[in-house]
């Protein structure tokens, strides 16, 4: 028997653009991380005024960001005592990027679709490294590390001597996302053998991270809204698949905006 379905979200039509970020607080939480000055600063300033400004050019009717919300409609509780004077303060991209354009352009409210869990480890990275030790293939890791680092290491050159804006166009670039994502996630696949996998573990378990995440910002769209989705460059390469191949969704480019800042 043949079974004909609709999928729920095929008649949508929502436009998701993915903003990938770097940190701009510093909170050294990744493996590898941007160097990165101080954001409430006069000039940088600026430079983020100027972001906001071309991304407010996509007109989103709603601003997702990474963070656990606790709430059923997934807002964010911080949005909502929000205001510009915390710019001069707060460095963490959420507030800079996302909060500041959501209170540009008139949003009631800012969504957290980040997912953490206290049961699954979404990067399990200790089992990655116990394999190697006892293989004695630590120098595989190392050379992927060393080719990260390097990644990281221009960025944080770039950072220091252009504008965030022109950083994020760089790094926003779809072939610089798929070449950071195969360096480390798929480079890991390796790391292996026939009774163990453990780079083949860490991949599934980000994978359904960002499944997860994306599901949750499903959950909170219209049909014929356009998203920003502001979240960490490494979670990247899977929210653009997402956005890209889910029916009842479609990827913006954010560098078709962000190209107005590019080299300055």
């Amino acid at each position: 028997m043949t079974v004909l379905f609709t999928p729920i979200l095929q008649a949508r039509d929502v436009e998701v653009m993915i903003l990938g970020t770097y940190h701009l607080a510093n909170p050294g939480q990744d493996l590898h991380n941007v160097e990165v000055d101080d954001v409430t600063s006069a000039s940088r300033q600026r430079q983020l005024e100027a972001v906001a400004d071309v991304l407010a050019a996509f007109q989103p009717d709603r601003v997702a960001v990474e963070a656990v919300s606790g709430r059923d409609d997934l807002s964010l509780p911080g949005y909502e005592s929000f205001e510009p004077a915390m710019l001069e303060r707060i460095a963490n991209e959420r507030e800079q990027i996302g909060y500041r354009l959501a209170h540009r352009l008139g949003h009631d409210a800012v969504y957290g679709v980040d997912e953490q869990s206290d049961e699954v480890d979404y990067f399990p990275f200790g089992p990655v490294m116990e394999y190697v030790e006892d293989s004695q293939r630590a120098q595989e890791l190392e050379e992927m590390h060393r080719v990260a680092g390097a990644m990281v290491e221009a960025m944080g050159r770039l950072h220091a001597e252009t504008s965030i804006g022109h950083v994020l166009y760089w790094t926003n670039r779809p072939s610089f996302i798929e070449r950071s994502h195969n360096a480390l996630y798929y480079g890991l696949l390796g790391i292996a053998d026939a009774r163990q996998q453990p780079g083949a573990l860490l991949n599934a378990r980000y994978y359904e991270r960002n499944a997860r995440i994306f599901a949750k910002l499903a959950t909170i769209t219209e049909p014929g809204e356009r998203v920003l989705v502001v979240f960490g460059g490494g979670h990247s390469y899977w929210l653009r698949h997402f956005a890209s191949s889910t029916p009842g969704f479609r990827l913006v480019e954010a560098n078709d905006y962000l190209s107005a800042l590019a080299g300055r």
